[in-house]
């Protein structure tokens, strides 16, 4: 089984990762020969994912019907989750306060909170004020829509410091790490509450013969779950730690700090200082990077527009290509001024490929274009190519006599 969770650190757990990065999966699958092994298994892999996805539908009916503290509901979710590939096991039953009405627990995949349902059945808290599709699909609870958050706040506590109340599930992360290298700086949220804290930590293995990530940094919850489907099996080792105890005076951040240092050790993870914000920092560079890879033609035409009109930055550029989807376009617009922009410093690489003058340039034109003339026939018209060529070299001419001299001072 290849684990997730369990890279342990020497250096001290209050002790930020080396880089954001390491906390999420870049790819899916690993393009090493563990390929081989899961493409003879996915015929198998398909047939279970259509199997249980039908299975998944009546392991949600029933846990909406019956009872969170129903026993039969645990039992049948057990069942359920057998079938579906999911096998729980628990360490620090004794360690469980029933009176604790707040779970605070790390996240390392969608199907955290139906793993948790069969050991600590609790409401998936995502937001205090907003109730959601997918919070009410993973049973969760909301507590107004709209309201002011104080107000908010106050029937929260007043629930939890309720006797007898189902407890309230907190995933502080915000999002899905890999569980390999640390854990995410905990959100206030669960600790403005003012209460106990149930810390709870949960680690996911996986069978090592298959490269399948349980999630990517930019996957959606959808796409992590068919592929957890399709996956043969997934064992969540659920750990049970001690409550603790807000200090009077105590501010939530440092509250929340300590929660997230306990959990960390646990697991034998960093507790680091990087936020979901960094992840969409991520994701929104990957997608840039994925942009411009996807698209080969389009850097293509870049460089070409760039070849003709160096003083054009790239941005530019490749902005209004991708409008036009032509190179003759996009310099015609450029050189008629349409395309407002600031031009950059020309390399002296590029300035030697440009013609001294506007008047050398032409008559280098007319001559190349006259060569270009079979001399037994009278006339010939222009190819594609020629006229092409023709057209960028004019409109090379025609920049250089708009902007050359600004240039030159």
């Amino acid at each position: 089984m290849a684990t997730v969770g369990t890279r342990s650190t020497s250096d001290g757990n209050n002790q930020t990762a080396g880089r954001a990065e390491d906390m999420f999966e870049r790819y899916r699958l690993s393009a090493d020969w563990r390929l081989l092994p899961l493409i003879v298994y996915f015929p198998v892999g398909v047939v279970l994912l259509v199997l249980r996805l039908f299975l998944s539908m009546q392991l949600f009916i029933i846990a909406t019907i019956l009872p969170k503290s129903s026993r039969i509901r645990r039992l049948a979710l057990r069942g359920s989750s057998f079938v579906l590939g999911l096998f729980v096991t628990v360490e620090g039953q004794e360690k469980r306060n029933d009176n604790c009405n707040v779970v605070v627990c790390n996240h390392v995949s969608v199907m955290d909170h139906c793993a948790l349902e069969t050991v600590l059945p609790a409401y998936q808290a995502t937001q205090l004020s907003q109730q959601t599709t997918v919070s009410w699909f993973w049973s969760g609870k909301t507590f107004g829509v709209s309201d002011r958050h104080e107000d908010v706040l106050d029937r929260v506590t007043e629930y939890c410091q309720t006797e007898g109340s189902t407890p309230l599930l907190f995933f502080p992360e915000s999002t899905i790490t890999n569980g390999r290298v640390g854990i995410l700086k905990f959100s206030c949220q669960a600790f403005k509450i003012g209460v106990p804290i149930q810390p709870v930590s949960v680690m996911i293995h996986k069978p090592s013969f298959l490269p399948i990530a349980v999630s990517t940094v930019d996957s959606s919850r959808l796409a992590d779950f068919l592929w957890g489907l399709f996956s043969p099996v997934s064992v969540y080792h659920i750990k049970i730690l001690p409550v603790i105890e807000p200090v009077s005076g105590d501010i939530p951040e440092n509250f929340a700090e300590k929660t997230q240092i306990v959990i960390a050790d646990s697991v034998q993870l960093k507790a680091t200082q990087f936020q979901l914000r960094d992840k969409l920092d991520i994701i929104s560079q990957v997608h840039g990077l994925l942009s411009t890879r996807s698209d080969s033609r389009l850097v293509g035409m870049v460089k070409q527009v760039k070849e003709v009109l160096p003083h054009v930055p790239n941005d530019v550029i490749q902005r209004d290509l991708q409008r036009t989807r032509c190179v003759d376009t996009t310099i015609s617009n450029i050189v008629e001024g349409t395309i407002q922009f600031s031009p950059e410093a020309v390399p002296s690489s590029a300035q030697s490929r440009l013609p001294s003058s506007p008047v050398k340039a032409i008559a280098s034109d007319r001559k190349k274009l006259g060569s270009l003339q079979p001399k037994p026939a009278p006339y010939r018209p222009l190819s594609l190519k020629e006229r092409k060529k023709a057209f960028i070299e004019d409109a090379r001419r025609r920049y250089l006599e708009k902007h050359g001299a600004s240039q030159d001072r």
